[in-house]
């Protein structure tokens, strides 16, 4: 009698388990704030618990689309710790007092200072 394919591939070895789901993508939309100028809203893509201080990411899309920025933490206009996107050069940029002046993103007087409160809640849509 013929054995039925199941058995043979049992018979043959251990066969690896289903690899676990994967954890959705989580499509999260933050402030862009670069030298405390904000720039707008971004959307990246990033598994929820990696939307922590540090995490590096590509914008998707919105202000700095297509580049690799950093999270960080900032206080917005309310006075609340928030998570907010950053350019990888800005800690050193910003440090340069003559460098803020020159900064190349043309902060307009209105959009300087800290995240507006409840910054981009809406989505980035």
């Amino acid at each position: 009698a013929t054995e039925p394919a199941v058995e043979r591939a049992d018979a043959a070895g251990p066969v690896a388990p289903a690899a676990p789901a994967k954890e959705p993508i989580a499509s999260a939309c933050l402030m862009v704030n670069v030298c405390d100028c904000n720039l707008g809203c971004a959307a990246i893509r990033l598994p929820r618990a990696q939307l922590v201080e540090g995490t590096h990411t590509r914008v998707l899309r919105g202000p700095l689309e297509g580049q690799e920025v950093k999270i960080v933490e900032v206080t917005d206009a309310s006075g609340a710790r928030v998570l907010a996107l950053t350019d990888l050069a800005h800690d050193q940029a910003c440090s340069l007092p003559s460098a803020r002046a020159l900064v190349g993103y043309g902060c307009a007087a209105s959009d300087f200072g800290p995240v507006p409160a409840k910054a981009c809640a809406r989505g980035c849509d």
